[in-house]
C-alpha cells in the first residue's frame, strides 16, 4: 500500500478504493438506479420525441422516482461502511502480530499485506451467508483504525450477515487480550446469532416481509396509497438492516 494512500486513509478516517472496488462497492446503488433512470428515458420520449409507447401514463411512471428513496438510503449505507472505527488501544508491533495470527487462525483470515504502518487481509467464503470480507487496520498513534467491509473482489453483496462485526469485535479483543493479559469473552463466544431458534424464526419472518414488500409495491403504490406503502416498506427494511448488518 501506498504511503500517501494510507496518510489519506488516516486523515480521512475512511478506507479508500480503487474506481473498480469502488463501482464494486456501490452496485447495489447503481442497480436500484436504474428504474428512475429508465423512467426518465420514457418522459424524455413522451414529452419531447412522442415517441413513447409504453402503458403506463406520464402520471403513473412518476411513481418509479420513489425508487430514489432507497437509492438514498443505501448509498448512506455503503458510505458509512467505508469509515475507519477507531479504538483506543496502546500496543506494539509484535502484539498487533499476534492478535492478527490468533484472529487469522478462529475466523480463517488470509493476510495480504502486513507492515507496521498498514494491514490488510481477506475472509473468504466458508459455509456461512456472506461470500467474504476485506478487512482494514491501520495502527495510528496509541490507536487501531479498522474497518471490515463485503470483499469488493467478489460479486455484489449488501450484507454479511453480521461477519463484518465480527471480524472487527474478534481482533480488537483478542488485541486487548494479548495487551492487558486479559480473557475476556468475544459476543459469539455468549450468543449465537444463527442458532437453531433464530434461523427457525428467520423461516417466518423472511418470508413474512417479502409479503409487505410485494404488497406496497403492487397494490398500495399504484392505488395512490404513497404513506400507507411507505410506512409497510418501512418494516422489512429496518428487520433486514438490523438482522442482516
Amino acid at each position: 500500500m501506498e504511503e500517501n494512500n494510507v496518510k489519506h486513509m488516516i486523515e480521512s478516517r475512511r478506507v479508500s478504493l480503487t474506481f473498480w472496488r469502488k463501482l464494486d462497492h456501490y452496485f447495489i446503488v447503481v442497480f436500484v438506479l436504474l428504474t428512475p433512470l429508465l423512467t426518465t428515458y420514457d418522459l424524455v420520449q413522451f414529452y419531447f420525441f412522442d415517441s413513447y409507447d409504453g402503458e403506463s401514463t406520464p402520471k403513473e411512471l412518476l411513481y418509479n422516482y420513489l425508487w430514489l428513496i432507497p437509492a438514498i438510503l443505501l448509498t448512506i449505507v455503503q458510505w458509512r461502511r467505508l469509515k475507519l472505527q477507531e479504538y483506543k488501544i496502546t500496543a506494539n508491533e509484535d502484539q498487533i502480530q499476534e492478535a492478527l495470527i490468533q484472529t487469522s487462525q478462529e475466523l480463517g483470515w488470509r493476510i495480504k499485506e502486513s507492515s507496521p504502518e498498514f494491514i490488510r487481509a481477506f475472509r473468504g467464503w466458508n459455509l456461512t451467508a456472506s461470500l467474504g470480507e476485506m478487512i482494514t487496520i491501520i495502527p495510528f498513534q496509541d490507536s487501531i483504525l479498522i474497518n471490515s467491509i463485503c470483499d469488493p473482489n467478489k460479486p455484489s453483496s449488501i450484507a454479511s450477515f453480521g461477519m463484518n462485526k465480527t471480524n472487527t469485535r474478534t481482533f480488537i479483543i483478542n488485541l486487548y487480550n494479548i495487551v492487558n493479559g486479559t480473557s475476556i469473552l468475544k459476543p459469539e463466544e455468549k450468543y449465537n446469532k444463527w442458532s437453531f431458534r433464530n434461523n427457525l424464526f428467520r423461516l417466518f419472518a423472511y418470508p413474512f416481509c417479502l409479503g409487505l414488500i410485494l404488497f406496497a409495491v403492487f397494490v398500495a403504490l399504484p392505488d395512490n396509497q404513497i404513506g400507507l406503502g411507505v410506512a409497510i416498506l418501512t418494516v422489512p427494511a429496518i428487520y433486514f438492516y438490523t438482522d442482516l448488518t
